[in-house]
């Protein structure tokens, strides 16, 4: 253990002047060459900066001819953070890329940029640190102020790109509203702490501080309920109900299910009660605050070493005041966890503490000691001279060859990992390229895009499904010709097959994800009365989604729709019962149950849920007239029916006129069974060997 010794100035301050880049490129920067290019491009910037950290602190360690660590307080708690964080991403999930590429990425980033980062940067980065962070947030308030006058950054993107952003608050620079008050408070602070701290306000801080206060309260009324993007998260009941289920296993509880797993958790452990809320239908990526969002996804693990670091932090702060030693960088850092603790995590706050947390840790290296590893003394020594060797304390030669083997070894994670976030990249830009060969109606471009996306990422499950939908959409086109040859019943036959080989890989990659399942039912779906059993398939599908999003009424809308259309009018019946009784103030709910009612015969209850459909439905709108119409038309056939009939009809419906709903049912008997297999021909997923 030795007392750390500053690194090279110029590489340190090259480093510097990278990060500087950085902070601006991912706060600032937002490239539309993909479908969800904000969140896209800072995400990748983000993974991009981690990985020339680690090249940056090889070439380094190469340099030095020695990998050296500073122990200071935060060390060991980013260290095990680091370690919680790798076994959530990689051991939790059965493929890890999606959590990657989402906040198992940043989490990781945020570890390795601290860890390594901390070591390069010079002790002296603080100020222009602060000054970076400040004047992210104050272009980000000149490009929200010029959106409202007419020309702003949206405004630019939609005449270069051809794009269609929104031109109000909800689309900024930095990503929206929220993560906008939170890196202009973060500017602010900084400023006005780094100003106390000298005892005066400098011109910087003079001119920066009245524009910030500014941008602190136009995005806070934006986020107001009655403001123009009101802020939507999910309540704190509900994301404590949310992360208790998911406890429930041991191993989820320990480890979690993966970083970006909470979408899933919400969409299978939704409480009922949410469907009487105007945010039904709203999916949420992350619990209130990050605390439930890291025990739902990475389990105690993981929550507590980020309690233990954010202790160390709230610790070094209290004793810096205390000593009068705080810096406005550490009070920063500080500020960025008690955000944690009130709202829920993004890739720039993490980003952002992950530099903090390397700044912090570099301004302190030459009050702590450091770990280091470099000059191996090897001999080679018979026994009976080892004695002989100790009693004259030979020297022996030293090597370097274990630091060289070493620092080459995380040069070459660092590029093997940029290659393959290249590879990433790409296919999601060709992910967008198909859909907008979707808008031309070029169906082949679709096909070759999609199936380029697959080729570069085949283990992300989005790329698999959209794949799968452009297969059957082209094998229907082919169906729907009215001259069918050969070659191409042969063609749609092939079509049909990739379909479903590519759904089932989905399934596969992410068997908790309701979409892939829903995906495989709407192929399975397309099937009917092509392929054997199709419908069978159908159902088991939609059985499958149900069981990982049981509150949502459009799977067993769907679930129903199969049923009615291979005149299973009972089964049919009761799931949509089912969905009504799901969300009761549902009009598809209560339409595709009077459908299915008429077809069964029993009108009368048929025109009761017209009926309440119609209470449902605007009085303005299309719908409501074409409603109005089929219950006429419905009168007029229970008029035809015998009294006789009609009256035995009625005996159906209980006292209230409800419905009851069969206790026989599809969904009722099969996901009470807990299956998640489906009943599907014995098809080869055929997904890379390795991970």
């Amino acid at each position: 253990m030795l007392i750390h010794k500053e690194n090279n100035p110029v590489f340190s301050q090259a480093f510097l002047v990278l990060t500087v880049i950085f902070i601006f490129a991912t706060g600032l920067l937002n490239l539309p060459f993909t479908i969800s290019f904000v969140q896209d491009t800072k995400t990748y910037l983000m993974l991009l900066f981690s990985l020339i950290t680690l090249g940056a602190y090889a070439l380094l360690s190469f340099k030095k001819k020695s990998l050296s660590v500073v122990l200071n307080p935060l060390t060991w708690p980013i260290l095990l953070f680091l370690v919680t964080m790798l076994i959530s991403t990689f051991i939790a999930p059965a493929y890890p890329v999606e959590g990657l590429l989402g906040l198992g990425g940043a989490y990781l980033t945020l570890a390795c940029v601290a860890l390594l980062g901390g070591n390069i940067l010079p002790k002296n980065s603080a100020q222009i640190l602060i000054k970076a962070i400040s004047l992210v947030a104050l272009i980000n308030i000149v490009g929200s102020a010029t959106q409202a006058v007419g020309f702003g950054p949206a405004q630019a993107l939609n005449r270069i790109f051809s794009l269609n952003l929104p031109t109000d608050l909800s689309f900024s620079l930095l990503g929206g509203s929220l993560i906008s008050l939170e890196i202009t408070i973060l500017g602010l602070v900084g400023i006005i702490w780094h100003s106390m701290k000298n005892k005066k306000v400098d011109m910087f801080a003079a001119l920066i501080m009245p524009i910030l206060i500014i941008g602190l309260g136009l995005y806070a009324w934006s986020l107001r309920p009655a403001g123009p993007t009101p802020l939507r998260l999910p309540s704190l009941l509900v994301s404590w109900s949310v992360t208790l289920d998911t406890l429930r296993a041991p191993k989820t509880a320990l480890i979690g299910s993966g970083p970006e797993s909470f979408v899933n958790s919400y969409r299978q452990f939704k409480p009922s009660f949410v469907n009487s809320t105007t945010d039904w239908a709203l999916i949420f990526g992350s619990a209130f605050n990050l605390p439930l969002t890291l025990l739902a996804t990475t389990g105690f693990a993981g929550l507590i070493t980020w309690v233990w670091l954010c202790y160390r932090v709230f610790r070094l702060f209290i004793n810096g005041i205390k000593a009068k030693e705080s810096s406005a960088l550490l009070a920063l850092l500080a500020l960025t966890f008690a955000i944690n603790f009130v709202l829920p995590p993004n890739v720039i706050l993490v980003f952002l503490q992950s530099i903090l947390l390397a700044g912090v840790i570099a301004s302190k290296k030459d009050k702590y000691p450091s770990i280091e590893v470099g000059n191996l003394n090897l001999a080679i020594t018979s026994p009976h001279r080892m004695l002989e060797a100790f009693a004259n304390q030979n020297q022996v030669k030293g090597t370097n060859v274990p630091a060289y083997l070493f620092s080459l070894t995380l040069l070459s994670a660092a590029i093997f990992g940029s290659y393959h976030l290249v590879r990433a990249y790409r296919s999601q830009t060709l992910l967008l390229a198909a859909d907008r060969a979707i808008q031309k109606s070029e169906a082949v471009g679709v096909y070759e895009q999609q199936q380029q996306a697959v080729n570069l990422n085949p283990y992300l499950d989005i790329n698999r499904r959209a794949y799968a939908l452009t297969n059957v959409m082209i094998a229907g086109a082919l169906a729907n010709k009215t001259d069918i040859t050969d070659q191409e019943k042969e063609q749609i036959n092939v079509l049909l097959q990739q379909a479903v080989r590519e759904a089932r890989a989905a399934t596969v990659l992410d068997p908790s994800d309701s979409q892939n399942w829903q995906v495989l039912a709407s192929v399975y779906s397309n099937m009917i009365g092509v392929a054997q059993d199709a419908d069978q398939w159908a159902v088991q599908a939609y059985v499958n989604a149900i069981q990982t999003y049981p509150t949502d009424p459009n799977l067993r809308i769907g679930l129903g729709g199969v049923l009615l259309a291979t005149k299973q009018l009972d089964q049919a019946i009761s799931v949509f019962a089912q969905a009504v009784s799901v969300k009761p103030d549902f009009a598809n709910s209560q339409y595709n149950l009077a459908v299915a009612l008429r077809q069964a015969g029993r009108l009368e209850e048929s025109k009761n849920s017209y009926q309440q459909t119609l209470a449902l439905v605007d009085s303005s709108s299309e719908d409501f007239i074409k409603l109005t119409k089929e219950i006429e038309s419905l009168d007029k056939e229970i008029e035809k029916m015998p009294k006789k009939a009609s009256d035995k009809e009625s005996t159906q419906t209980n006292q209230k006129g409800e419905l009851p709903v069969q206790t026989n049912s599809i969904t009722e008997q099969q996901i009470e069974t807990n299956q998640a297999e489906t009943v599907a021909p014995q098809q080869d997923i055929i997904l890379p060997e390795n991970n």
